[in-house]
């Protein structure tokens, strides 16, 4: 029974049922797909519209993408945050992780900042207005 976990043989119905199974001529352990949603509805092509679907719509709502893909709100919940890596900030979906371009961009602002500090001094730092970065 390797692979069957301790906690599992503890019930004497787990059992029973397995045996069931293996004399049925079943050969794992592993669950059967059932009736009802499909189990692909994380596919590669579904990852992909979503991810354009966002990107065209930055506030589009989960509900929306669920509705519009016949997939449930959970499996969409999944995708959107674990695969495509986007979280909502400030009612946009903005991804988790900085693009190549975002980091380049990042440099340059930081790099133009320690140039004029070096020239201004103080005087520079006390300009600065910091605030949301969405609108820069």
């Amino acid at each position: 029974m390797s692979g069957v976990y301790a906690e599992d043989c503890k019930d004497r119905s787990n059992i029973s049922r397995w045996c069931k199974f293996f004399e049925e001529g079943r050969v794992n352990l592993l669950e059967s797909p059932r009736a009802g949603r499909p189990v692909t509805a994380s596919t590669e092509r579904n990852v992909t519209a979503m991810e354009q679907t966002i990107l065209v719509d930055r506030r589009v709502h989960l509900r929306t993408l669920s509705a519009r893909f016949n997939i449930s709100y959970g499996t969409v919940f999944d995708i959107v945050h674990d695969r495509l890596n986007f979280s909502k900030v400030c009612d946009r979906w903005v991804p988790k992780n900085l693009t190549d371009d975002h980091k380049g961009q990042r440099m340059i602002a930081s790099l133009d900042h320690l140039r004029r500090y070096a020239a201004e001094g103080q005087t520079f730092l006390e300009e600065i207005v910091t605030g949301d970065e969405s609108w820069v």
